[in-house]
């Protein structure tokens, strides 16, 4: 008899396992911090964060430029100030919904996994508060000598590169796809979450649930 897999449950982070965006309270923090973000950079990501909006550019190509902030630090810089992050931007923001359904999964022995194009550095920590399993997300690219290069060290995990990075890791840790649960926010999330057994639409965009219900997945609110 054919012997079945493990069962993971994947979560989106941005407007999936948190409401708002975790990239525009982060740049909020920073600059609280004192972090100096040069006028061009500003006027290009408020510039790219309208076009985004609208869906006029991807939001792989909003990350890009907003990697270009971390181009020459190094990440410690930041990790330091995570937990006082955490505690008064992400804490409040969790959504209650999906934090039900994540013990929910949990007691029936679930795999949990964050699947985010937010940066790792960021997502191991929001992991370790949570007590997931796994986070799949942005790994920075760094040069010799420990600086950030402001690029990703393979892909920004979203789009065609989050399915794919969900693929090997349900075959490097026995993930039956067909049995596991999928969670997102936002059209981007279509290709990871066409390929679990049981996809679940958060607060969807208008193309994400117009998708969603053409083929009768689950829709949540709240």
């Amino acid at each position: 008899m054919k012997r079945e897999g493990r069962i993971a449950a994947f979560f989106d982070f941005d407007g999936t396992l948190i409401r708002g965006e975790s990239g525009k309270y982060g740049f909020k923090f920073l600059r609280e911090k004192g972090f100096k973000m040069s006028l061009p950079f500003l006027l290009k990501a408020f510039s790219y964060y309208g076009l985004y909006k609208l869906n006029r550019i991807t939001e792989a190509e909003m990350s890009d430029i907003l990697l270009n902030f971390y181009r020459g630090r190094r990440e410690e810089e930041f990790e330091q100030y995570l937990p006082e992050f955490y505690h008064r931007y992400i804490e409040k923001d969790l959504s209650p919904v999906i934090m039900e359904r994540i013990e929910y999964h949990r007691k029936q022995g679930h795999l949990l996994v964050i699947a985010s194009a937010s940066l790792c550095y960021f997502m191991n920590y929001v992991k370790d508060r949570l007590s997931f399993d796994y986070a799949l997300c942005t790994e920075l690219e760094k040069d010799e000598n420990g600086v950030l290069t402001g690029r990703p060290l393979e892909n920004i995990c979203i789009g065609e590169f989050k399915r794919r990075c969900v693929e090997r890791f349900a075959s490097e840790h026995g993930v039956d796809l067909s049995l596991s649960y999928g969670y997102g926010n936002h059209h981007n999330d279509i290709e990871f979450l066409s390929i679990v057994g049981h996809p679940v639409v958060v607060n969807p965009t208008k193309i994400l649930e117009n998708y969603a219900r053409q083929r009768g997945w689950e829709i949540v609110r709240g």
